[in-house]
């Protein structure tokens, strides 16, 4: 599926994400993100590229402090709101600017990456908001950008030393076509 930058600003792209949430390819992605938060004791996450904040939301119900952060939005506007009735949790979605103004345990971006045109200068923000970074990666592509669709390809050559200047890879796992890496950063 081929997504606008103009269509993640309506509130069909809202609809997608609920519906997206629902569907089992990033079960394996939270599933890692859990049991390494519970290994580690970590308790205050950010939530990059939320969306509609239904991950954040289980995250919660889980008894975890989850910050979310993504482009003002209906989908960013619509997790506040839910948020707040179900849980009480005030004040708990930002913008995308604001991050790194805030230091978490774990920072974690699903399906996120490839939508940054810039996903070096993403990584560096992931970094500077948390001492944990997991992020998933799709499949390399050194291509040149389509310029269709907000998917641009993931050039591995010059991301994955991206993250190694910022942080030390410490685990790895599967959900679906993409590899989850776990960082820990370096140097603080």
């Amino acid at each position: 599926m081929s997504t606008s930058y103009a269509e993640c600003l309506s509130e069909g792209y809202l609809y997608e994400l609920t519906h997206f949430h629902y569907t089992p390819h990033k079960d394996p992605f939270f599933a890692l993100v859990r049991e390494f938060v519970i290994a580690n004791g970590l308790r205050s996450l950010a939530d990059v590229g939320c969306g509609a904040g239904l991950d954040a939301q289980a995250l919660l119900a889980a008894g975890h402090d989850v910050t979310l952060y993504d482009m003002d939005s209906p989908g960013l506007r619509y997790a506040a709101w839910r948020l707040d009735r179900d849980h009480g949790a005030h004040g708990v979605t930002r913008s995308l600017d604001l991050l790194g103004t805030e230091q978490h345990d774990l920072a974690y971006a699903v399906d996120v990456l490839e939508h940054a045109p810039e996903p070096a200068v993403l990584a560096e923000l992931l970094f500077s908001a948390a001492e944990y970074v997991c992020v998933n990666l799709f499949e390399h592509d050194s291509g040149p950008w389509d310029g269709r669709d907000m998917h641009y390809p993931l050039n591995h050559w010059s991301l994955l030393p991206a993250f190694g200047r910022h942080g030390d890879l410490v685990q790895v796992g599967v959900s679906g076509a993409t590899v989850v890496t776990v960082w820990r950063r370096r140097g603080r």
